[in-house]
Order: C-alpha cells, then sequence, then structure tokens
C-alpha cells in the first residue's frame, strides 16, 4: 500500500514544474521539457531533461530540481539514484517537509524503515499536519510490529480526516493483528463504507 501511495504521491508531485523556479533560460527550458514528459509517464526522458537542468543551473541549483529528478528515478524502480538526489534536494533545501517525506517512503521501499522512520518524523517536525507523513509513519510501524505507535499516528490522521478510509482500514489491521478481530472489523466495515468499494481481507 505504501508503494501505491508513493506513486500517487509522486504523479501529483510531477505535475508541479520547477522551471518556475530556475532563472537559467535554457535550464527552465529543459526543466519545462521533463515535467512535461514525467506527465506523459516518459521518466527515462525527464530524468535525462532534469540532469540537464541541473548541470545548467551550476551552481546556483534549486532543491526542486533534485526532488523531481529523484521521484522520476523513483517511479523507474532506481531507489540508489532517488535516494542519492533526495539527499542533493535536502542539503540544498533543509526545510522542506515534502522532500523529507519522500526519502522516507523511499527508504521503506529499499527495507531501511530506521532512516524511513527518521525522515518521516523529521517531515512531521517541519509541518505539524502533514497528514500524510503520519498515515506513512505509522505503516511503517506497524509492518515494524510498533503496533502501539502505529495506533497512535492512525488516530492522529482519523481525528484530522475522519473520511479518511485509509486510516480506518488501518487500525483494523492493526486491531487484527493483535488478536481484537471485534475491533478489527468494526474499522473494517468503517473503511469499506468510506471507500465505496471492497478492500483486502485482512491477514497475518
Amino acid at each position: 500500500m505504501i508503494r501505491r501511495m508513493f506513486a500517487l504521491v509522486t504523479a501529483l508531485l510531477l505535475f508541479t514544474s520547477a522551471a518556475c523556479a530556475v532563472t537559467n533560460g535554457e535550464a527552465a527550458q529543459y526543466t519545462k521539457r521533463a515535467a512535461d514528459a514525467a506527465a506523459s509517464g516518459d521518466w527515462k526522458t525527464a530524468a535525462t531533461d532534469y540532469q540537464l537542468a541541473i548541470e545548467l543551473s551550476q551552481p546556483n541549483v534549486d532543491g526542486e530540481l533534485y526532488h523531481q529528478l529523484a521521484l522520476c528515478y523513483g517511479q523507474m524502480r532506481n531507489f540508489h539514484d532517488a535516494l542519492i538526489n533526495f539527499d542533493l534536494a535536502i542539503k540544498t533545501s533543509p526545510l522542506k517537509p515534502v522532500y523529507f517525506y519522500d526519502r522516507g517512503i523511499t527508504n521503506n521501499f529499499v527495507g531501511d524503515t530506521n532512516h524511513a522512520l527518521e525522515d518521516l518524523t523529521q517531515a512531521i517536525a517541519l509541518n505539524n499536519d502533514y497528514v500524510d507523513a503520519y498515515y506513512a509513519r505509522g505503516i511503517v510501524y506497524g509492518e515494524r510490529g510498533d503496533y502501539e505507535l502505529a495506533m497512535k499516528d492512525f488516530d492522529w490522521v482519523v481525528q484530522k480526516r475522519p473520511k479518511d478510509y485509509r486510516a480506518y482500514y488501518w487500525r483494523g489491521k492493526i486491531d487484527f493483528l493483535q488478536g481484537n478481530k471485534t475491533s478489527a472489523n468494526k474499522e473494517y466495515a468503517q473503511a469499506v463504507k468510506l471507500a465505496g468499494v471492497q478492500l483486502p481481507i485482512y491477514s497475518k
């Protein structure tokens, strides 16, 4: 589920062109072309053009260019280069919560849950209302077996987004994993009601 969330977030972010942050005319052209390629799902071309925009923007590269390039690599499942560019984005713009969020999602992809939790927690520290970061951190906690911490994050999401079926679904899953089947069934029913579709049945 966290992988699908990463893909969705990536697709949304890539529609926000970084061209407006680039002052170099030629670099801005490559940035615009990269954003167009990304919007059409041509991640390889997008990555190539973002790389050219970065080279042309030296030494004053906007962190968003590294961020967009990292997202492209993530879509191509090249998580090594994605993480390198997330690092560069954060080094350039260390106060952007979404950079830590996306790096946290990617770290979880590669199984580095410790750094994933550090990044998601930092995203929340920079933006205490970052609902998606709480949700993602709850998933990582849940997958690690830290059920109490996971529940705290999902409870927070429910408080902020009472119609978000995902948090109810995951609260139910945590209940199920702990043997609380009555509560799990209740949460699952609420999640299905809000989602409007059948959701995967819980399993260990």
